[in-house]
């Protein structure tokens, strides 16, 4: 089999035609012979937030000399980038051999089933064997799609289950009350973990505490009035977190602070289990992290962001890093987005701040088309121009800046990594 005969193969299912649930996911991991029974797990779901803080506690963990598996999705220019072992992502071989194993599993387990695993499956099955060839001590995988349908939480209790911030996305699947999503969010939550939960709004934490006392888990509540920002520039922060002074980051922006601290009460919480992790292993742990298109500076005169924003929690912690960083400064935006988002608010959202939106249609059949993101746009007041791709967009959004603008594209994973790309990253 070649890498293009495996792509094509897990690419082919079509899983939003499929009901939700944990039946093909366990059907399947079953016929591999559970390889997922064999390791031990940092889950973590939320709204936002949630690939940062996978990054942060899966650097720690490699500080600290443990084997570690990250889980993480979508990948922004590549396939292989959801599945990485102490910051390796799997190669193509690998790969193709996973295929073909989980190929001929379907084949046997499957042959009388009428849904056959969809494309999350497969992809969390490969990570499983990976994981498991790799001998890795952790995984710390991120959920894909709120919590207790996800294929992720097929696994037993975690070590440790985290919650990051829930606001309202993916509603068709999760529901339309912060109660609703958050129920579907703590589904990670089983009993023998401990949990590590970033402050909720009400009726989420109230959703969040009663699961926690159903399951009979300690819960660890990130501090953020014990959370100190030192300085900033526009290559790493510093913080003060409780008793930890002077930490450094090389993530920017108010929020990674934020979800930094998160992953120190992870740290916590595995320590309290029993597992070595020195306040070194998590100082080092936390400054090499990086994570690609988060509020990432990938040039300079003029200044070009790049930030994965796809909600409105999202767009709101971008409008807020951009008046931190840049106060006064034009803002320019690269703007494409999925049609089955809320466009209209993430341009309410960063309206304030925006000076020109060049719009695009990115690089998915469930994208808007940049004529009617340009129309919703000036509807809202804002000035919007058409482009036909995103590398467009960005040289006549260079061409129209001159050194003190800042270029920042956002909205949707499916075209950010192009715009690393042309920089080289």
């Amino acid at each position: 089999m070649t890498l293009e005969a495996a792509m094509a193969y897990i690419n082919q299912w079509n899983y939003t035609q499929m009901p939700r649930g944990l039946m093909r996911i366990e059907r399947l991991l079953e016929a591999l012979g559970n390889p997922h029974r064999a390791l031990k797990f940092i889950h973590v779901a939320g709204t936002n937030g949630k690939g940062s803080t996978v990054a942060f506690i899966s650097h720690i963990l490699q500080e600290a000399d443990y084997c570690v598996g990250m889980y993480t999705s979508p990948g922004l220019m590549r396939y292989h980038e959801r599945i990485s072992v102490n910051g390796e992502e799997i190669g193509d071989d690998a790969l193709i051999g996973y295929v073909e194993i989980i190929k001929q599993a379907i084949g046997s387990a499957f042959e009388n089933e009428p849904y056959e695993p969809n494309f999350f499956e497969i992809t969390l099955a490969i990570a499983m064997l990976h994981y498991q060839a790799c001998g890795c001590d952790f995984v710390v995988l991120e959920v894909g799609l709120g919590g207790t349908l996800d294929a992720t939480n097929v696994i037993d209790a975690p070590e440790v289950a985290v919650i990051m911030t829930i606001d309202f996305d993916h509603m068709a699947q999760l529901g339309n009350t912060l109660g609703e999503i958050a129920r579907e969010k703590a589904g990670i939550i089983k009993m023998g973990s401990a949990v590590v939960v970033y402050p909720q709004q009400d009726e989420a934490a109230a959703v969040i505490d009663a699961k926690c006392r159903e399951q009979q888990v300690v819960k660890h509540t990130v501090d953020l009035q014990s959370l100190k920002p030192l300085g900033h520039t526009l290559t790493a922060q510093s913080f003060n977190y409780k008793a930890y002074q002077a930490l450094n980051i090389t993530m920017l922006g108010n929020h990674q602070i934020k979800n930094a601290a998160t992953a120190i009460e992870v740290t916590e919480a595995l320590r309290q289990k029993g597992y070595s992790i020195s306040d070194a292993a998590m100082r080092d742990g936390l400054m090499r992290t990086k994570w690609p298109a988060r509020f990432e500076c990938v040039h300079t005169e003029p200044t070009v962001i790049v930030d994965a924003a796809h909600n409105p929690e999202g767009a709101a912690l971008l409008a807020a890093n951009i008046e931190q960083y840049f106060p006064k400064r034009r803002v320019f935006f690269i703007m494409g987005v999925m049609a089955d988002k809320a466009y209209e608010e993430l341009v309410q959202r960063v309206l304030g701040v925006a000076t020109t939106f060049y719009c695009i249609t990115t690089y998915s059949d469930r994208a808007l088309h940049a004529e009617e993101l340009a129309d919703c746009i000036r509807s809202a007041g804002g000035n919007a121009v058409v482009c036909k791709s995103p590398v467009e967009a960005l040289e006549r959004a260079m061409t129209d800046a001159d050194n003190e603008t800042v270029i920042c594209a956002f909205g949707s994973f499916y075209y950010i990594g192009h715009i690393r790309a042309y920089f080289g990253r």
